[in-house]
């Protein structure tokens, strides 16, 4: 591969951090998901962050956190909102080949029940169709493949479309 790391990026419940798990497992890998790295850097559950200090700061959190990654051979599951993340995509797309795992806002409420605990950053909007329609061109922007999620998606099928996928990309670069 070009780039040291994969990276997931895409909407809350879609999947990144289940598939990223079994990808990284897959292709002998480390697995990071920067929920986590935030929570370690600030003390608080993403949801909790959110709660306590808005939008504004959760995000600069974020960011940061995104910003100053340097790892290799990781597979990194971010948050949905890491899109909004403008220091932190850059070292990203620097890091790592970036991978939208793209589904449909049913598929995802199907997968996830309670938004409010989630630490979802809204951006203002009221549902998950329309977050997806705010987000959806950010993710496409800023990645370097696009996988439409299967549904109902199986963990083992869908590391292996990927990991051809990856593989192809990169040797065609």
């Amino acid at each position: 591969m070009d780039k040291p790391n994969i990276a997931f990026i895409g909407l809350s419940g879609v999947g990144k951090s289940t598939i990223g798990k079994a990808f990284a497992q897959e292709v002998g890998y480390s697995f990071v998901d920067t929920d986590i790295l935030l929570k370690q850097e600030t003390g608080k559950h993403p949801q909790a962050l959110l709660d306590a200090y808005g939008e504004t700061v959760f995000l600069e959190k974020e960011d940061a956190v995104l910003a100053k990654m340097n790892l290799k051979k990781h597979v990194i599951a971010t948050g949905g909102s890491a899109v909004y993340c403008q220091s932190g995509m850059a070292n990203l797309k620097r890091i790592a080949c970036v991978v939208y795992l793209k589904d449909s806002p049913d598929n995802i409420r199907s997968r996830v029940k309670r938004l409010d605990q989630r630490g979802i950053v809204m951006a203002g909007e009221k549902t998950i169709s329309a977050l997806m329609t705010t987000r959806q061109a950010l993710y496409e922007k800023m990645a370097d493949i696009v996988f439409q999620m299967p549904f109902p998606f199986t963990v083992s099928q869908s590391v292996a479309q990927l990991k051809s996928i990856v593989m192809q990309s990169s040797l065609s670069n």
